[in-house]
């Protein structure tokens, strides 16, 4: 069963307001805490990023930002990386 995602979490961004042409679809991201709930969209929650970016609500383009208030259900839960085999055997001989 897949844990919920929860502040700290790596996610990555599977949509925007923008759709898919939102310049944040397919970051990878931290969740950091709750910042409300919206009527249609549920839960939000502040990310950070490196290449995070907003719409500016005067020019109408895109700035970095680094960090972006957004819905829960725009994110997918990041699968850590699988470490080479010979890691994980290495592993598991010091372990037991």
């Amino acid at each position: 069963m897949n844990q919920p995602i929860k502040s700290g979490d790596k996610c990555r961004v599977i949509r925007g307001m923008a759709r898919h042409l939102s310049p944040n679809v397919g970051l990878e991201v931290t969740v950091g805490p709750q910042m409300g709930e919206h009527s249609k969209f549920g839960r939000v929650v502040r990310i950070t990023g490196e290449k995070l970016q907003q719409l500016h609500p005067e020019s109408g383009e895109f700035i970095v930002t680094g960090w972006a208030d957004i819905p829960m259900a725009w994110l997918e839960k990041a699968t850590p990386p699988t470490p080479p085999a010979r890691m994980q055997a290495r592993h598991r001989e010091v372990t037991l």
